[in-house]
């Protein structure tokens, strides 16, 4: 499953919908052969096209199997577990969780709220010793490469800082030089971060494939019994468990964290004296219509925390339970204790160089196209006049001209226009009535005609 992107079609199972095409918001899939598939340079991996398919044709590339040949190699594997954990597992007490991947095989289990917050805190050096306009966090895959492959010149606004994931990793591995580490959460673009130079991760998998890999291996938490040594390595996370949810960043970050706790979702938060705002964005269309403003925010220092799933985290595409935001916000907010005073392990965690940058990332290079191809583009589908572009959306396209776009793009073919296709369908159904001998009428539920061929008005006189 290597060779295959975190995302891929599964083609058999296509059904020509356009429901992915529509809800994708940087419409990365290319319809040809009867199939949508996914455009790699294109997509940010927001995972909404998975969710959204009706015959599970749009695939999340499993990586379990990997890991689980590594187990059975008795390699040592630890867990970083996305805080995320606190809304999909709240039913089960966290030792027994943490006994359950040691059962499967695991060596241990740690928080991936631990490289949360060094992250917080080599964000908030950074950003205060920038001058004005807009920066942005760097902690969810799936924003970064939408700044980086739709908005690149804003490139430099992001914290050059490695997502928590990453993070983690990298300071696990001083401590335990032997080990593997495998990132279990909700998301997918995570995957991503697997091809990045310099990557301390070594598997990706998300809740779903845990559950199947814990369910593989015969481990059902009714039947753990955990002990006193089932706890997180090397040390309890604090406040970083905040992260998956609108506003976690800002709380990690800012030295009020109250007035943030509060009231985290959107929650801005202004210094008088040097005219700082920190802002929180959730959901990518959210995030496109800033993208779209930067240039209006040029007055002081913002800095906007951005999460590519509407909610945040714990909203994710691969999540288990399918359980309304608010829920699972509260699930995060009652799992959050004060972290351990661990003086040593701390000042070892916050001395980690977590440095990246993202020009890895290539930026989708678009082509121009003049107002005249356009016009020939919709007279390919019929649309000769203005009054013919009816903008259904059928297409899974927003209106016309942006299929229009797509169409010379290479992206969509003819055949997803409906009103073109049944236009195709009455003309063909008008020739087949002319050309036959017999004589043929098609009448509605009222018996009254609708069309009737030649021969059929000659032998009725």
């Amino acid at each position: 499953m290597k060779n295959l992107t975190p995302i891929y079609t599964e083609v058999n199972n296509c059904q020509d919908c356009y429901k992915c095409i529509k809800v994708c918001p940087v419409k990365a899939i290319k319809f040809e052969d009867y199939s949508a598939k996914l455009i790699p340079e294109r997509c940010i991996y927001c995972g909404d096209c998975v969710v959204v398919c009706p015959a599970n044709a749009k695939r999340v590339r499993d990586d379990s199997e990997d890991v689980i040949k590594s187990l059975k190699r008795n390699e040592k594997i630890i867990v970083s577990l996305a805080p995320s954990y606190l809304s999909e597992f709240s039913e089960i007490k966290t030792d027994v969780l943490i006994s359950a991947f040691k059962e499967a095989g695991f060596y241990g289990v740690s928080e991936t709220a631990l490289g949360a917050e060094l992250v917080a805190k080599k964000a908030k050096e950074w950003f205060d010793k920038q001058g004005k306009g807009v920066y942005f966090s760097s902690c969810c895959p799936t924003t970064v490469q939408l700044i980086r492959k739709f908005y690149p010149k804003y490139t430099d606004n992001i914290t050059p800082i490695a997502s928590p994931m990453e993070s983690h990793a990298k300071f696990l591995k001083q401590i335990y030089p032997d080990c593997k580490v495998a990132f279990v959460g909700p998301c997918i673009s995570k995957k991503t971060e697997l091809e990045l130079k310099d990557n301390y991760l070594d598997y990706v998998l998300t809740f779903q494939e845990i559950k199947s890999l814990f369910d593989n291996l015969g481990v059902m938490f009714e039947f753990v019994k955990p002990s006193d040594e089932d706890v997180f390595i090397p040390i309890k996370a604090g406040e970083g468990n905040l992260y998956p949810i609108d506003g976690g960043m800002l709380t990690n970050m800012l030295e009020d964290k109250t007035s943030v706790k509060t009231d985290i979702s959107y929650k801005s938060n202004e210094d008088e004296k040097d005219q700082t705002c920190y802002l929180t964005l959730s959901g990518v269309e959210n995030i496109k219509s800033v993208m779209n403003d930067i240039d209006k925010l040029q007055d002081k220092k913002y800095f906007i925390e951005l999460l590519g799933c509407k909610g945040g985290c714990v909203m994710g595409p691969t999540t288990i339970k399918k359980r309304s935001s608010a829920f699972k916000r509260v699930q995060v907010l009652s799992g959050v204790t004060e972290k351990i005073d661990d003086e040593k392990t701390y000042n070892k965690l916050f001395s980690t160089d977590i440095s990246s940058s993202f020009l890895s990332i290539d930026e989708v290079k678009s082509q121009k196209f003049s107002q005249k191809e356009i016009v020939e583009a919709l007279k390919r589908v019929n649309k000769i006049s203005e009054k013919d572009e009816l903008n259904c959306g059928g297409c899974g396209y927003d209106n016309c001209k942006s299929f229009a776009v797509a169409l010379l793009d290479g992206r969509a073919e003819n055949d997803m226009c409906i009103s073109f296709m049944r236009r195709v369908a009455r003309d063909k159904t008008n020739i087949l009535l002319k050309k036959m001998p017999q004589g043929v009428v098609i009448v509605n539920d009222s018996l009254q005609i609708v069309e009737a061929n030649e021969k059929f008005a000659t032998t009725m006189g």
